[in-house]
């Protein structure tokens, strides 16, 4: 991955929160993920991916997982038990 996409990518999670789907470098719960090769996305999958997403629905299901996930209450609980 780019180094810039080491750490967990603000925007994809954004979209998802939405209910998009979203198309990501980075893994991601409930995205699809870009395939690197030699450090490269693979243009023929990303492609794929993209029209696979034009038919898809409402995101319903990432948008909750990440509602819950990115919950202020649950991030101080977790820093909380370090």
């Amino acid at each position: 991955f780019p180094s810039h996409d080491m750490d967990l990518p603000i925007s994809p999670l954004e979209a998802l929160l939405m209910g998009r789907n979203v198309l990501s470098s980075a893994p991601l719960k409930h995205a699809l993920h870009a395939e690197y090769e030699n450090g490269e996305p693979v243009k023929k999958d990303i492609v794929t991916k993209i029209r696979k997403m034009q038919t898809m629905g409402l995101n319903e299901e990432g948008s909750k997982y990440w509602r819950e996930e990115l919950d202020y209450d649950l991030f101080r609980r977790r820093i909380n038990d370090l």
